[in-house]
């Protein structure tokens, strides 16, 4: 009797003792396969972010911006939002078995890599698929030492109710920074604007040199006695963080449209040199009437020819096309007579 209860409790301990070091596994294995957060991100160097049609955003760092593709200023509040998602995000819990097999085939479908470099070393390697049946979480699993993890986690930010996938989006456009220029007015050394002889307003260089005003309309050097001071820092602080609300004819393709529009429907040239002389150069272009145009009609019930609330506009080193807004990037495009006294006369 004794030696049944002895097998017994032998057996017993064989089973607890197996169960433990497999639980021990278990509890490694799941560790990794759950260490999805980014320790240590000022030492991260690049981040590749590719879709399943081979499309790839390259991130790397330069000093301490961040570079699109190697020639784009990326959008500071996208990439902090992405950079949130790399060192919070956290599994909360596993994609349940019977949900795996229909979770996997969307990921092999759609999933997005996201490989984060320190250094040339690859420090973390994720694959991102869609959103729970919650919206809570998206659906994630790690590469590790060049397998695949056994599980797929439902991945979330602590705190935040919604899914990350968005946050990796790979849309050159959408990323890219949309800032055509950002000077103080005090950081505004001179503003050159020559309209296109069609027209209205006139010409004019405006200098500043230390709050001291120059001005010349259409080549002819203004009295200092007629310039509005106040007018002229008001104008100044137009070129404080200026941006495209979109960016257009991004397609090589269209490179005869782009020229077209120039000779035809140019409006001005722009240049503006800070105090350390640097130049930006832009040139505005009419845009079009089109059906999504407000405005279509005049007062007498004629037809516009023009867009009245956008125009494009060419600037960058790669003269990228974009669109600005007649509220905002309209401002800078005025009659210089705004520039002077009431009454002033220039003639």
């Amino acid at each position: 009797m004794k030696t049944k209860i002895y097998l017994v409790i032998f057996a017993l301990l064989a089973v607890f003792a197996a169960y433990t070091i497999y639980a021990s596994s278990e509890k490694n294995s799941t560790k990794a396969e759950k260490a999805f957060k980014v320790e240590n991100f000022e030492k991260v160097t690049k981040i590749v972010v590719t879709n399943r049609q081979t499309e790839e955003m390259v991130f790397e760092k330069q000093d301490e911006s961040w570079i699109l593709n190697g020639k784009y200023p990326v959008r500071t509040h996208l990439f902090e939002e992405m950079q949130e998602a790399l060192t919070k995000m956290e599994a909360v819990s596993p994609v349940p078995e019977v949900g795996k097999e229909a979770v996997l085939r969307q990921m092999i479908g759609g999933a997005i890599k996201v490989e984060v470099f320190k250094g040339k070393k690859l420090d973390k390697k994720v694959f991102i698929g869609g959103p729970n049946l919650k919206n809570t979480a998206s659906h994630m699993f790690l590469e590790i030492d060049g397998e695949p993890s056994n599980r797929i986690y439902n991945v979330g930010i602590p705190g935040f109710r919604g899914y990350l996938t968005s946050r990796f989006n790979v849309n050159e456009s959408q990323w890219r920074s949309k800032l055509i220029f950002s000077l103080a007015a005090n950081e505004v050394k001179e503003v050159e604007l020559n309209y296109n002889a069609n027209a209205e307003n006139a010409n004019f260089v405006l200098q500043n040199e230390n709050a001291n005003f120059s001005l010349k309309i259409n080549n002819k050097e203004i009295e200092k006695t007629l310039i509005n001071d106040a007018n002229v820092v008001n104008y100044l602080k137009m070129f404080d963080n200026q941006q495209v609300t979109s960016y257009v004819f991004t397609e090589t393709k269209e490179q005869y449209l782009k020229d077209s529009l120039i000779q035809v429907n140019k409006f001005a040239d722009l240049k503006i040199t800070d105090l350390k002389g640097n130049t930006t150069a832009v040139t505005i272009v009419n845009m079009p009437l089109n059906e999504s145009s407000k405005r279509q009609y005049d007062n007498n019930g004629d037809l516009f020819l023009y867009d009245q609330d956008y125009k494009y506009i060419v600037f960058g080193e790669e003269q990228d096309w974009g669109v600005v807004s007649r509220t905002k990037f309209g401002l800078i495009l005025i009659s210089p007579n705004l520039l002077l006294k009431n009454n002033a006369k220039t003639n």
